[in-house]
């Protein structure tokens, strides 16, 4: 593989990527709804900034990725927080469906009847 190529996928994509992979479907005729995405990953829909998008098409990271001249425009919005929510959010989605149990993408809390609690034993980071 050559290292100068291969981009980062928008982390809202890679959101819905996982879930139709999973076969995701609404219950109850209820529509999808994500809620605060902005402030938990950086991006949510119809909430760019610009009506060019998140990104600035030619922003460089510091380091190896400007050194050799290329750009990563989605990195932009890669930092600690943004991942860590994304990673909660995404072992909540396969634990628990769209809810918002421990740190969810949903709007509302959790499936009618269900709790929070896993099955399976795994540490979400803080």
């Amino acid at each position: 593989a050559f290292s100068t190529y291969g981009m980062l996928r928008d982390p809202l994509l890679k959101i819905i990527s996982v879930m139709k992979a999973l076969d995701y479907r609404a219950t109850h005729g209820q529509e999808i709804v994500m809620y605060d995405l902005f402030e938990k990953i950086g991006v949510e829909a119809f909430r760019s900034g610009s009506v060019f998008g998140f990104y600035e098409p030619d922003f460089r990271p510091a380091g190896v990725m400007s050194e050799k001249g290329l750009s990563a425009p989605q990195s932009q919005i890669l930092d600690g927080p943004n991942l860590v929510s994304w990673l909660n959010g995404m072992f909540s989605l396969v634990d628990y469906g769209l809810t918002t149990c421990n740190g969810g993408f949903a709007y509302w809390s959790h499936p009618r009847g269900r709790s929070c609690r896993s099955t399976v034993a795994r540490s979400y980071a803080d």
